[in-house]
């Protein structure tokens, strides 16, 4: 019994899996200093952001998950809210089934810095009576020390030209997610805010609304109250006439019949406006045009 026993075994090797270990620091960006007692949670986002395990910092901001529940085969995600504001970072393993992360968090304020835009694009689209229009913005909180800007009243403000219905707001969140935010309506019409907290570094940001075409006139833009580094304009069709004190022509791209407009070095305030007018398209552009103008997105 013995020997058979011992030849199963070899012929039918039990499998085990290979247990897991992640270890890593908070570290506060604002101070430099570690981040003690500071819960950090893994997620799980195959199981709907299911939480597997909880860990607190120690004195130098350090925290280890280890278990049976954690499978180096799987991804992870690591969470802490510091001063309000919820930080996310990646796991990603090693070859021995081990992996060590850092999480930078940072000081909230409630004061707007000077934020500015990298860059502005703004892509339109015209078929039939409908105006379809995304606006794209690259925010960069440059502050100094860096500090997340967190407002419970608003952070990120933007308006909308009259005529436009109301729009959906999306953010670029990490590993390109986009997460939907709630616009809120300013005092004035047209005017909206979202209350997504901008932390150091680049964010972005998506506003997709819907207008009237059917008189072939459309207004897009309006004052944008960030300096605005580069501004870029896509109209389809390229035969749209656009009359802009700004934008000035930058190509067609006559296969997609796209046509690009752009700007530099706008100051805050600057109202950042095009007139279009002209035939809409009968058809939609082609969905890989689509695809091509909406490249280089800056993951969070």
């Amino acid at each position: 019994m013995f020997l058979c026993a011992m030849a199963l075994g070899v012929l039918f090797p039990t499998v085990t899996r290979a247990q897991g270990r992640i270890e890593g620091q908070v570290l506060n960006g604002t101070t430099n200093q570690p981040a003690a007692n500071q819960e950090v949670r893994l997620l799980s986002p195959r199981g709907g952001m299911q939480q597997v395990g909880k860990a607190s910092t120690d004195a130098s901001g350090r925290f280890a998950f280890t278990g049976s529940q954690i499978d180096p085969s799987s991804f992870y995600l690591l969470e802490t809210t510091f001063q309000g504001v919820r930080y996310h970072e990646p796991v990603q393993f090693g070859s021995a089934g081990s992996a060590t992360v850092g999480i930078t968090v940072y000081d909230s304020t409630r004061t707007e810095p000077e934020l500015r835009v990298h860059l502005l694009r703004i892509l339109v689209e015209l078929e039939g009576a409908k105006a379809r229009v995304r606006e794209e913005y690259e925010v960069q909180n440059a502050s100094q020390p860096p500090r997340a800007f967190a407002n419970p009243n608003g952070t990120f403000r933007f308006k909308l030209p009259s005529g436009a219905r109301p729009p959906n707001v999306s953010v670029t969140g990490l590993m390109n997610m986009q997460l939907p935010q709630t616009p809120v309506a300013g005092k004035s019409p047209g005017e909206f805010s979202i209350g997504y907290a901008l932390k150091p570094g680049r964010t972005t940001l998506t506003v997709d609304y819907e207008a009237d075409y059917s008189a072939a006139k459309l207004l897009v833009g309006e004052r944008v109250p960030y300096p605005i580094d580069h501004a870029e304009l896509y109209i389809f069709p390229s035969t749209i006439a656009v009359d802009s004190p700004l934008f000035k022509p930058a190509g067609v791209d006559s296969k997609n019949s796209i046509q690009k407009l752009e700007a530099d070095n706008l100051p805050g305030g600057a109202s950042v406006e095009a007139r279009l007018s002209g035939e809409a398209a009968v058809t939609s552009r082609p969905k890989r045009a689509n695809r091509k103008h909406r490249q280089d997105k800056a993951p969070r």
